[in-house]
């Protein structure tokens, strides 16, 4: 697994290093964000089999033919269990664990209340309650100012702005 900070050169580092050792590699949270989506669209459905399409007792539907969306069918249950499942997400990424891979680690930016994992400790602990910790942890690090160097396009930042200029005398 590597991750770093924006900038560092994480997808680069993976890049190269998949194609010099022919490895595979998968970006976690992507990977995470797609178990996720899946599940919960497999669980929407589950409970339109089991609540009906319509509520008896549902108001009837808006001039424009929609009704109002049903929480019974649209949001999970009290019951639903999000840690077991984030563990469950993660064991069903690495279900393959016979075929070398490079994982893109990085795990940030989640909107709020996204993922009870949002922070790093967390991460470790949902990895190692799956029981799917990488074998080997590489973090790249990099100066603020060589990651504002590698992710900020200087000659298009100039280019704008003498367009901009241009237009303006």
């Amino acid at each position: 697994m590597i991750l770093g900070q924006k900038g560092a050169g994480v997808s680069t580092q993976i890049d190269l290093l998949c194609k010099k050792y022919k490895l595979e590699s998968i970006n976690l949270k992507d990977e995470f964000l797609d178990a996720m989506e899946r599940a919960k669209v497999a669980r929407k459905r589950q409970r339109k089999l089991v609540h009906g399409w319509q509520q008896p007792g549902d108001p009837d539907p808006e001039p424009d033919g929609d009704r109002p969306p049903n929480p019974l069918i649209e949001n999970d249950p009290d019951s639903f269990e999000r840690e077991a499942a984030e563990k469950d997400f993660i064991k069903e990424i690495f279900k393959d664990t016979s075929r070398g891979l490079i994982i893109d680690g990085t795990w940030n930016n989640f909107a709020e209340d996204q993922v009870l994992a949002a922070d790093g400790s967390q991460f470790i602990n949902l990895l190692l309650e799956a029981r799917r910790p990488p074998e080997i942890v590489v973090i790249l690090k990099c100066s603020d100012e060589s990651a504002k160097k590698r992710m900020i396009d200087w000659d298009a930042i100039q280019a704008k702005f003498d367009e901009d200029t241009e237009i303006r005398h």
